[in-house]
């Protein structure tokens, strides 16, 4: 990384041109998926590392990565002190993401009327059919509701950013109070 450039394999981007940032954090199973993505009016760069649990403390690709973002938000408070990021999906993903959920939704309340309609005199099927009915209808409304479009999630200042990632297990930010330790999760 130069002071004000950031490149990698087939790409350059001028850390001045930077107008947004997003850091999207996703959990499947007992993977992890963190992935830092940067705005310029143009287009959008990803960067994205996916990881899995290790007895004795975070992996090496992981402390690399979050202090490989941790100088970037460094270098780009200093170069753009107003720039922000969010901690959510944002743009088309988003609106993806609150269309299936809308799609799920949908379908519960179809399924479910089907089934009151066929299973009315089969009250024992019926009602064996609500739990999966309902949760179908709950996982749709959780979507909607996350991922509502009209929601803009909350922008940060990108100078907080070396904090949240050595909450998560990168370097300690300069300035950091010496008896300051890192929060240990539940």
């Amino acid at each position: 990384m130069s002071p004000d450039h950031l490149s990698g394999p087939g790409t350059e981007i001028d850390l001045t041109r930077i107008d947004g940032a997003e850091l999207v954090q996703m959990r499947r199973g007992r993977r992890r998926l963190l992935r830092f993505t940067l705005h310029t009016p143009t287009r959008q760069i990803r960067q994205t590392v996916v990881l899995s649990p290790r007895a004795g403390g975070p992996e090496e690709d992981q402390q690399q990565f979050l202090a490989m973002l941790s100088a970037l938000a460094v270098r780009l408070s200093e170069l753009r002190p107003t720039l922000t990021y969010q901690m959510e999906e944002t743009g088309r993903r988003r609106l993806v993401l609150f269309l299936i959920g809308l799609g799920v939704l949908t379908i519960g309340l179809a399924l479910t009327g089907a089934a009151f309609l066929s299973l009315l005199d089969r009250i024992v099927l019926l009602l064996a059919a609500l739990p999966f009915l309902a949760a179908t209808k709950v996982c749709g409304a959780v979507l909607i509701w996350k991922f509502w479009p009209f929601r803009q999630p909350d922008a940060l200042p990108i100078a907080s950013l070396p904090y949240i990632l050595w909450t998560m297990g990168g370097p300690r930010p300069l300035g950091l109070p010496a008896d300051q330790t890192r929060p240990t999760g539940p």
